[in-house]
């Protein structure tokens, strides 16, 4: 039975549209026994006659429903009425991050505020095992108050096979039309493009997307059609961040976004507190601050931070005197640059979530011996050295796949 405006649906009264999408129509209710307003997914027809999708779903919303975070959309009901399956959640007012991109990139102050955000909400989610599976600028919603939130966690469905041939094969103007998945497919990893299941990384994936978004005002990949569009996502590399907004941003986000953008899963951050952490630290390294929005169970990270900042100093200190001096000489005078690969720095801690201090090291150390003669010395980007991180792979192997002259290795533990 189709809701009408400003009649009732169940307990909820004065019901009225506000929008429709794949997973069905939008409306905006008030629940009486509250005396709040909420809104309400209902669920699309063919959801209705396909009865283990509609169990399905309304499971992963109860499990979603457990999720108690300032940056994701509350569910507060998961039911049925009149005939129809029907999910209340919080109504959140303010403007789609989709919304706020369409006049191009963020200051950098709210490029960190909104992602580090979304990286404390994935955070939390990923800790009760609800992956989002279909997180996208449209997805999450910048209040008033500058916050964001995640909608539709847990709420996406699988892909079947013909969905991802109808999307790949047809024009994205066409497939927009569909209304289907053209909106995810450039947000979708590489695994979800083989037809894998989605997981916690794959929301790492789309993170990384939106990050660049943000930063840049465009999407890192791009084609004509939904196939062009897979193919780039799958064997194209990660664009740099555009000159004109390069200036803007700390040097370090390019790296985050590269690692959040790794074709293979296992090389990617692999939780999202990693991601956020190494946020906070390229923030905080900067010099950006961040005015409060309001005060949330958020854990501090300055202590790491700091440490981490004293530790790259003494390291390049160290090797910008003598023995550096001595490197840099025997690259000048017409000779070619000496090669070096600082090779991932090893995670003694013994706490995976700890990773984020390594691979910050890592990148710091390639940034600055890169800054310390230009003409000398050719430091090898990090994208290129990444694929040893963890490995066992002899330090001679490594000089000689990478064709560097010197190989810098080191470690980490937080202290």
């Amino acid at each position: 039975m189709p809701l009408v405006q400003g009649a009732s649906f169940g307990v909820f009264e004065d019901v009225a549209p506000l929008g429709a999408g794949g997973m069905g129509e939008v409306w905006r209710a008030r629940d009486p026994r509250l005396e709040r307003e909420v809104a309400l997914k209902v669920l699309p027809a063919t959801s209705e006659a396909d009865d283990s999708a509609r169990k399905r779903l309304l499971r992963e919303a109860r499990m979603a429903s457990k999720l108690n975070h300032p940056n994701v959309c509350t569910i507060y009901e998961v039911g049925e009425a009149e005939g129809q399956a029907f999910i209340a959640m919080e109504l959140v007012e303010g403007q789609s991050l989709a919304e706020k991109l369409a006049t191009g990139a963020l200051p950098p102050e709210q490029v960190f505020r909104y992602a580090e955000q979304v990286a404390e909400a994935l955070e939390h989610a990923h800790s009760r095992e609800v992956v989002h599976r279909d997180l996208k600028c449209a997805n999450v919603v910048i209040t008033p108050e500058g916050r964001a939130k995640v909608l539709d966690f847990g709420l996406a469905g699988r892909l079947r096979d013909d969905d991802l041939t109808e999307v790949t094969t047809q024009s994205l103007e066409s497939v927009e039309l569909s209304g289907k998945i053209a909106g995810t497919l450039p947000y979708m990893a590489p695994e979800q493009l083989r037809g894998q299941p989605a997981d916690a990384r794959s929301d790492l994936w789309a993170l990384g997307i939106m990050l660049y978004e943000m930063a840049a005002g465009c999407r890192p990949f791009r084609g004509s059609t939904g196939l062009e569009l897979s193919s780039a996502i799958l064997g194209q590399p990660t664009p740099p961040l555009p000159e004109s907004t390069t200036s803007q941003l700390p040097a370090h986000l390019q790296a985050i976004i590269e690692h959040c953008l790794e074709k293979d899963a296992d090389a990617r951050y692999q939780r999202a507190g990693e991601v956020r952490a190494a946020l906070e630290t390229t923030r905080r390294g900067s010099g950006t601050s961040l005015p409060p929005v309001r005060p949330t169970t958020r854990r501090r990270w300055w202590l790491p931070a700091a440490g981490l900042a004293a530790v790259v100093a003494g390291l390049v200190w160290i090797t910008s005197g003598g023995v550096g001096d001595h490197l840099l000489d025997s690259g000048v005078g017409g000779q070619r640059p000496i090669r070096l690969a600082v090779l991932p720095f090893a995670n003694l801690s013994g706490d995976p979530e700890q990773a984020y201090l390594s691979d910050g090291l890592t990148q710091e150390l390639i940034t600055q011996l890169g800054k310390l003669h230009p003409d000398g010395l050719s430091v090898i980007a990090r994208s290129s050295v990444m694929r040893y991180k963890g490995g066992e792979t002899p330090i001679d192997q490594i000089g000689r796949e990478l064709e560097v002259d010197y190989v810098l290795e080191g470690s980490a533990q937080r202290e």
